[in-house]
């Protein structure tokens, strides 16, 4: 009788040879890539290989980002600060709203009334100290002074929205010996009068400069 061999494959031979045979799934197939191949990231439904490939936005440093924002707002488009969030936008850049807050500041941007009413950003050049301030404040006021009630020696000033704390420090270079000191919001400036009923006679003297 003649033998016959066994054409039986060890069992792990057997499960190899499946595997071999069987589709890598997408994990794998990313999985077996080299670390730095040009095809990482696009194997199965990976992650993307850069920032940008995920829809990312354009990378600025504070310099730049800050000198686009002064671009937008001398060239008179940026009328708050959502318009200038959805025109820096348009150009592929991010920036959170505390972000452009701080860089609002920085610029020493403020909104001010134009010609025709409206408010917009404009750029205010580095406030003076001493004798050369009272004209910068005469000038902010015509600017920025919306109104000025008193109470005792209080003077509650309106602003427009994020030039409280601009239109503040210039009070408090202007160094006027009536106003003890100031507390600035968003859009509304707190002065403090030396004289117990000075309020009046100084929320008199800031209305008088705004029409001057």
């Amino acid at each position: 009788m003649t033998a016959q061999r066994s054409t039986r494959q060890p069992p792990s031979s057997a499960r190899q040879a499946k595997a071999a045979a069987r589709p890598p799934v997408d994990g794998e197939a990313a999985a077996a890539l080299p670390v730095g191949s040009p095809d990482e990231g696009r194997a199965g439904h990976g992650t993307p290989a850069t920032p940008e490939a995920a829809g990312g936005g354009k990378p600025l440093t504070k310099s730049a980002r800050q000198a686009r924002v002064a671009e937008l707002i001398e060239d008179g488009q940026v009328a708050n600060q959502a318009d200038l969030a959805a025109r820096l936008a348009e150009e592929g850049v991010q920036v959170s709203q505390g972000t452009l807050s701080k860089d609002l500041l920085d610029l020493g941007a403020v909104r001010a009334r134009t010609g025709s009413g409206e408010f917009k950003y404009v750029l205010v050049d580095a406030e003076p100290v001493g004798p050369s301030a009272e004209l910068r404040l005469a000038k902010l006021c015509g600017e920025l002074l919306l109104s000025a009630e008193a109470s005792a020696n209080l003077v509650v000033v309106r602003t427009p929205p994020g030039a409280a704390q601009f239109f503040a420090s210039a009070l408090d270079k202007a160094s006027r010996s009536s106003i003890l000191g100031t507390i600035a919001g968003d859009d509304t400036v707190v002065l403090i009068t030396r004289d117990a009923t000075g309020g009046q006679a100084v929320a008199d003297a800031l209305l008088g400069l705004a029409r001057s």
